[in-house]
Order: C-alpha cells, then structure tokens, then sequence
C-alpha cells in the first residue's frame, strides 16, 4: 500500500443480504467507500448495515502514512 493509501477488507457478511444479489451490496459499499478519504471502520458498518444483518461482519481498514 502506497503512503496516503488505505485498504479495506470485510468480510461476505457486511456485502450479502437475504434476496438480493451480491452485486447490490458491492455497489453499496463501492458507493460508500467512492470518494472518501479516510473513513473508519464504524462509518462504513453505518452505512452499511444500518444495524441490519442476518450474518457476523468483520471490517478492518488500513491507511499508510
């Protein structure tokens, strides 16, 4: 990772929902994440989630400095 870089990794729960299609919640987080410096684990699963999951959800971000 390039200084002033980040990386996120998640786990399938933060991404899949019961009836619908994977690619709905991909597209949620690339629109969470389009555009944003910075963001901290906790304003993704908010934006994310909205405290509505049916599976366990992991998420860790990375920023060099």
């Amino acid at each position: 990772v390039d200084p002033g870089h980040g990386l996120v990794l998640y786990s399938d729960g933060l991404v899949e929902r019961r009836g619908e299609a994977i690619d709905d919640g991909l597209d949620r987080l690339a629109m969470t994440l389009g555009g944003a410096g910075a963001v901290p684990a906790s304003s993704i699963w908010t934006a994310m989630a909205s405290g509505h999951t049916d599976d366990d959800v992991t998420i860790v971000t990375l920023r060099r400095h």
